[in-house]
């Protein structure tokens, strides 16, 4: 494990040549880093929320990628999965930083699939509502028994990995089944 402040390019140099180093190669990369300022109208937001907020959910996946990458094209081969959110499908009053961070997830996405697709490299983006993990805290309006679990989403990004090599879930939308905000 190699602790790594996603918001700071030369750890996430060092996290990429750490493993490089020990390993030979990366094979697949979840960008999976995220959160969000609280949530705030853009008259009263703070600037320094928003840079973090695209650092944390933009920035680092582009940086990341794009030092993984040149292995991944020179072997031919290679999964990249971004892991984004339904607010990169929707905005919501409150969360501009955090959906125009996600909304930027899904575009650099989309572009790199066309990129390197023909490298054999996947690249796929998932957006998945509430999943039950710390960033969601306590609240009396989400019943937290309705939400993903963190396996869910992991099978999501195990089911792009594994997808035989002539195709690739560019896009893949997870929502509960069940409404967690409603009783």
């Amino acid at each position: 494990m190699v602790p790594t402040d996603v918001t700071n390019d030369q750890q996430l140099e060092g996290l990429v040549n750490t493993t490089l180093a020990r390993f030979g190669h990366i094979d697949i990369l979840v960008n999976n880093a995220g959160g969000g300022p609280p949530r705030a109208p853009v008259v009263k937001a703070r600037m320094g929320d928003w840079q973090w907020t695209l650092r944390v959910n933009l920035w680092a996946t582009m940086v990341l990628t794009k030092l993984v990458l040149p292995s991944m094209v020179e072997r031919q081969s290679g999964a990249i999965v971004n892991i984004c959110s339904l607010a990169g499908l929707t905005g919501r009053a409150g969360e501009a930083a955090y959906a125009a961070a996600k909304f930027g997830v899904r575009g650099f996405s989309q572009s790199l699939f066309e990129e390197v697709r023909a490298h054999g490299i996947k690249v796929s983006t998932i957006c998945p509502g509430y999943v039950d993990t710390a960033l969601i805290p306590p609240n009396r309006r989400v019943d937290r028994s309705k939400m993903l679990s963190p396996e869910d989403v992991a099978e999501a990004v195990y089911g792009v990995v594994v997808s035989p090599s002539r195709c690739c879930s560019v896009e893949i939308v997870l929502h509960p089944q069940h409404d967690p905000l409603k009783a």
